[in-house]
């Protein structure tokens, strides 16, 4: 080889290995310099659940997205013809937190053992939601888990956004003294039926605008109906009165004696009495969500709209704790059939001036009256 042809193999071999120099480097320094990843695109939940559960995961992920967050979950971003794994993958890496659904079914899933375990590995929020009775073992015993069994549609609603906006869940009213003992230990299979039994302290959370009146005498008869109907579960009606007592005190009536029997019988009625006057149908719903001042339904109870207030009431309402209603001066069968509730343990007592009633509201009407002895 030439000298000529030395020279230009030698420059040619220099400038490839400039120019791969130079290949090399901008490669390392787009590793180097590479932005980070865009966390607006990041998923606020993953929601990780199995089969059994999917109606669980759909409303899950329905109340969270109508409150403002974003999520991913099977049934609504794995498309057909893609990869289940790599979906699975995907979603729990772009994903801030992961709700694991918890469930018989999902403890005992392979797949659901993988979800909530990558986001431990990748030292993610991981927030148990407990849908169905199973207990919790293992690492996942570890984590705090918010339960939604047992609660009705609104209660749940908000139990799920308290976790999901990490707000505290102190109550509303102040908790009783942990020094005394329970004051309500007795339930509605305590109620007598036949025993009148003596004034009594209502339990925490009722509410009742009567104070007991000290001149009411006798009516033992249809008090003790009243607790036989309403420990049975019936809806009583209490008719217009008119009372003759020895002392010669006239007037009392309907109103009277709902009051005497929630003082006499309150404390049996172990998720409370509440008292609401149905004489302004127009206020109904008012004296409805009034009741639930004085229960811990939400954080911010007072600050919701009416309609709001009365859902959360109505599903409190709903559950099987038993419970005293008392409809004061309801003599329209439609505001009855409105606000009685159709499920849970929750008896009504209602004072009407009404003496018959619609068969299909199923009311067992309680009316005496008595006349004035002439003077």
């Amino acid at each position: 080889m030439n000298e000529n042809a030395r020279q230009a193999t030698g420059t040619a071999g220099r400038l490839f290995a400039g120019q791969a120099l130079r290949s090399a480097t901008s490669a390392l320094l787009a590793i180097c310099f590479r932005p980070p990843r865009n966390t607006a695109a990041m998923t606020d939940f993953f929601i990780s659940y199995t089969q059994a559960d999917r109606d669980w995961a759909v409303w899950i992920a329905w109340v969270l997205e109508a409150a403002g967050f974003t999520t991913k979950n099977q049934a609504w971003d794995f498309r057909a013809g893609s990869n289940f794994i790599d979906e699975m993958d995907k979603a729990s890496a772009e994903a801030e937190r992961t709700i694991a659904v918890l469930s018989p079914e999902y403890l005992s899933s392979h797949f659901g053992r993988m979800e909530w375990a990558a986001a431990l590995a990748q030292k993610k929020e991981l927030l148990p939601l407990r849908v169905r009775e199973v207990e919790v073992a293992g690492l996942l015993a570890g984590i705090v888990y918010t339960d939604l069994v047992g609660l009705a549609g609104e209660a749940a609603r908000n139990a799920l956004l308290t976790a999901a906006r990490k707000e505290r869940t102190k109550p509303l009213t102040a908790p009783p003294f942990p020094g005394e003992p329970p004051p309500f230990p007795l339930g509605i299979t305590d109620l007598p039926e036949s025993k009148l039994p003596e004034i009594g302290p209502l339990p925490q959370g009722s509410r009742m605008p009567f104070a007991h009146n000290p001149l009411f005498v006798g009516r033992e008869e249809e008090l003790r109906a009243l607790a036989r109907q309403l420990r049975a579960g019936e809806t009583s009606a209490v008719g217009e009165m008119k009372l003759a007592a020895a002392s010669g005190l006239g007037g009392i009536g309907k109103t009277q004696l709902a009051t005497e029997f929630v003082h006499r019988y309150g404390r049996y009625f172990e998720g409370g009495v509440f008292w609401m006057s149905f004489a302004d149908p127009a206020a109904v719903s008012g004296e409805v969500a009034a009741c639930g001042r004085s229960l811990d339904l939400h954080p911010s109870y007072d600050d919701l709209p009416l309609d709001q207030q009365v859902r959360f009431v109505e599903d409190h309402w709903a559950r099987p704790v038993p419970r005293l209603l008392v409809f004061d001066n309801c003599d329209e069968e439609a505001l009855l059939d409105r606000w009685r509730p159709r499920t849970g343990g929750a008896r009504v007592l209602v004072t009407s001036r009404r003496q018959q009633w619609d068969l299909s509201l199923e009311v067992s009407n309680l009316f005496r009256s008595v006349p004035c002895p002439v003077r």
